[in-house]
């Protein structure tokens, strides 16, 4: 039976959803999104999506000891780095010239360096993920761990700095919400290692 801890971040999943489905729709309704190109909208939504999941992700650690949960952890882990992907995709199809830029590290806004790390963390997360058959659990668990938290980290840090279409309150609540989830999801993570 589940302990308490490990049903708290399940209760969370809901309450959470709404807040990151608030923070997307202000973002989609944003007087910023005005006269903008469909493929500007469409970089900045699929961003602000990944985003919002981010948000549930970590509290579904604590249900991967099932085959159901580590099913919807997986699917979910895949549709925030598709999203993250077709984030950079759009805004690279709007300017080639700025997207270069930042991912060869030569963008003067420090958001830019921010989203990069984010994206090379979440990456690294996903292709350790699709690797865990020939790297043994004790070297595996950790790392995944270790590489998705630190690309959720950086993704926050890279969403903070900058100033668009997102609402700036459900920005803040949401970024907050993402580093608790991070917290719990961590801790979940923690107990599956002491336990394996």
């Amino acid at each position: 039976m589940p302990s308490k801890a490990d049903r708290l971040p399940r209760r969370m999943v809901i309450p959470v959803l709404v807040l990151a489905a608030v923070a997307f729709g202000l973002a989609a309704a944003s007087p910023l999104q005005r006269g903008r190109e469909a493929v500007w909208i469409f970089g900045g939504l699929t961003g602000t999506a990944a985003l919002a999941l981010l948000a549930v992700q970590p509290l579904l650690v604590s249900g991967v000891a099932t085959r159901a949960g580590r099913r919807r952890h997986r699917w979910l882990g895949a549709a925030i780095l598709g999203l993250a992907l077709a984030h950079v995709a759009g805004l690279w199809l709007y300017s080639p010239e700025d997207i270069t830029d930042a991912l060869l590290l030569r963008a003067p806004t420090p958001f830019s360096a921010w989203g990069v790390a984010g994206l090379a963390g979440l990456l690294a997360a996903g292709i350790v993920s699709t690797l865990r058959r020939p790297i043994p659990p004790r070297i595996w668990r950790p790392l995944h761990l270790g590489l998705a938290v630190t690309g959720a980290l950086c993704a926050v840090i890279h969403a903070w700095l900058i100033y668009g279409a997102m609402e700036p309150v459900s920005k803040a609540l949401l970024c907050l919400v993402i580093l608790a989830s991070l917290a719990v999801g961590a801790s979940s993570g923690l107990r599956l290692l002491r336990r394996s």
